[in-house]
């Protein structure tokens, strides 16, 4: 399973599988990945963290917080010239003040096995089952297909969060 290797594996760069386990867990598409600031993964008094993709934070649960806490205090191995040490991006790019950009990334975790589409294929899976559960609704207390589509990536990330929290870390330990 690709987010057990991410998870686990000290040879992969620490940015690819932080990146990875983002868009694998979350559902997130790169362009969004890559403008995570610092300032959206907060630390709490009893060293847990949380990531806020929309209005909700999701809690951030290990191992993957023990990465993104790693990432945070470490940086980037390399720097391109002129780029400040300092930097608000989760992942910085090249570019002085820049992120990294999302083509980037995406070609950096094709190497590692993620297909850069696997976001856009786990919200419409999660589309599907929403549309299932809501068929047998009275068809005026149904959401509407905007607000649906809408919310349904910030409610996945939120939701996927609680899940991986609440035990499906478990599959995601070593043997």
């Amino acid at each position: 399973m690709i987010v057990a290797r991410l998870l686990h594996e000290d040879t992969l760069e620490l940015t690819d599988r932080v990146a990875g386990c983002l868009v694998l867990l979350y559902a997130q598409p790169l362009s969004r990945i890559t403008i995570i600031t610092r300032d959206q993964i907060p630390r709490h008094d009893n060293g847990s963290l949380t990531l806020r993709f929309g209005t909700d934070p999701a809690t951030i649960p290990e191992p993957l917080a023990g990465l993104i806490r790693n990432l945070l205090d470490t940086g980037r191995p390399y720097t391109g010239i002129g780029c400040p040490a300092d930097t608000p991006w989760l992942f910085p790019g090249l570019n002085p003040g820049q992120p990294l950009s999302a083509a980037r990334l995406g070609v950096r975790l094709a190497k590692v096995g993620i297909d850069r589409s696997a976001p856009r294929k786990r919200v419409h899976s999660m589309r599907e089952a929403m549309r299932g559960a809501h068929a047998s609704q009275d068809p005026d207390d149904r959401p509407k297909g905007a607000e649906t589509a809408r919310n349904t990536r910030n409610d996945f990330a939120r939701t996927t969060s609680l899940e991986v929290v609440g035990g499906l870390a478990r599959c995601f330990e070593r043997a």
